[in-house]
């Protein structure tokens, strides 16, 4: 048995989320729930239909100033350099992707990070991706 978590728009979610697991004691393996590259208007649709839909509101109101947290993750780029910055346990042993922009955007993606077609821009916390 495994648990995979639904995507999120907060970088840093993981790293409580995964506190409380060591809390209660689960120590299943985790595939932690990433949404693929796609436009914020279909994160924000997905997001309402999964149940998010105060978080979602909340953070439109508050879009302005959101956009500029180092909380905020609207790229699957920003997740994996969230979850790689955040001291967690060996219970995260991948990230599961959710194909929002389509499955063919989001294998192209994964096939460039695999590939290591990419660099890292520390200042704006995001992948470059190369070709």
């Amino acid at each position: 048995m495994h648990i995979v978590t639904q995507f999120g728009i907060s970088g840093g979610a993981f790293e409580s989320w995964e506190r409380e697991l060591v809390r209660r004691r689960i120590r299943l393996p985790v595939r932690v729930g990433i949404a693929g590259p796609a436009p914020i208007a279909k994160l924000l649709h997905f997001a309402i239909q999964c149940g998010i839909g105060a978080s979602v509101r909340g953070l439109m109101r508050t879009l302005g100033t959101a956009v500029h947290s180092p909380e905020l993750a609207l790229s699957p780029d920003q997740h994996l350099l969230g979850v790689l910055g955040t001291p967690v346990s060996a219970q995260i042993v991948a990230p599961h992707f959710f194909a929002f922009g389509g499955a063919l955007e989001t294998a192209r993606w994964m096939r460039k990070v695999a590939a290591g077609a990419f660099d890292i821009d520390l200042k704006a916390a995001r992948f470059r991706m190369l070709g």
